[in-house]
């Protein structure tokens, strides 16, 4: 099975980024300059990992995204929620 934080390329598709994958390598590019990132609803449970991450891009995304299945993130080394917010 993919690990779940392979899925976080496919979320930068989502969100309107260019992503191309091959056997060995993945490339993203942002969007066209006359194109926003947009906003998404996603459960992260199956990339938790990636959270921090994908939250930092979603800052930037035109419109609100919504997050699930993070719930776990408040018992990392740190709050990883609070410090996010």
């Amino acid at each position: 099975s993919i690990q779940g934080d392979a899925r976080f390329a496919a979320l930068l598709g989502e969100m309107g980024c260019a992503v191309q994958q091959d056997g060995t390598s993945t490339t993203v590019s942002g969007p066209p300059p006359s194109q926003r990132l947009r906003a998404v609803e996603v459960d992260m449970e199956p990339l938790t990992d990636a959270f921090m991450t994908a939250v930092a891009v979603m800052a930037v995304a035109e419109g609100t995204s919504r997050v699930t299945g993070i719930a776990n993130q408040r018992v990392k080394e740190c709050n990883r929620i609070a410090v996010m917010v």
